[in-house]
């Protein structure tokens, strides 16, 4: 009887390395494809009581995540970040809030097995600048 011989462990565990690298390149390539995966886009408009010069505003940040998501780091503070466009007696009009998953969120995430999960932030508006 003719005893077949199989492949040692060590050749298993190439083949599966070799399939998991395929996957990573496969969801690189339709990250950058698309964008960036897993995005959400909040839009919110507020009733406006002021007329005036409008002034278009977009600021970019990264919220942290842990635990493939389960723990927050770290969160941007909305607020202190449009400090920096506001004046005095401005009003926030039409606001976006964009949150995503881009190539380098994904690449870092996989590379650190889940565990921190960087998600980019965007947010961009109109402020209204009463006229003086």
């Amino acid at each position: 009887m003719h005893h077949r011989r199989f492949r040692g462990d060590g050749e298993i565990q190439a083949v599966g390395c070799i399939v998991w690298v395929v996957a990573l390149a496969v969801i690189m390539v339709i990250t950058a494809i698309v964008g960036g995966t897993w995005r959400t886009d909040v839009t919110f408009t507020p009733a406006v009581t002021v007329t005036g010069k409008v002034v278009p505003f977009q600021e970019e940040f990264t919220a942290n995540h842990w635990l493939a998501g389960l723990m927050q780091g770290e969160q941007p503070d909305l607020k202190v970040r449009m400090a920096k466009y506001l004046q005095p007696n401005d009003q926030v009009g039409t606001i976006t809030i964009n949150t995503k998953h881009t190539m380098t969120n994904t690449l870092v995430s996989l590379v650190t097995l889940g565990i921190y999960l960087p998600v980019t932030v965007t947010v961009k508006g109109e402020i209204i600048r009463p006229e003086k």
